[in-house]
């Protein structure tokens, strides 16, 4: 599940522990997206959760069309706030 999504990264809530330093490909999509975003990302950090495990993700190998659906959904939510 995520929680936070920037143009660099992401925080998400996993039940599957990863330590920092792990290189993980995942795959999600935007709401309102029928589209899946498949990158690779770097775990960097752990944060604290009230259920399951949390973990800081850097975005790594990102494709051109998920990098601008990644920007444009950040940008609409800034705007939104």
């Amino acid at each position: 599940i995520a929680h936070d999504l920037s143009v660099g990264g992401m925080q998400v809530t996993t039940t599957a522990p990863r330590w920092p330093g792990t290189i993980i490909p995942i795959r999600f999509r935007l709401p309102k997206s029928e589209r899946f975003i498949c990158i690779t990302v770097r775990v960097t950090g752990l944060v604290d959760v009230p259920h399951g495990i949390g973990l800081s993700l850097q975005f790594l190998r990102l494709s051109p069309e998920s990098d601008e659906a990644i920007r444009y959904f950040v940008s609409k939510q800034k705007l939104a706030a």
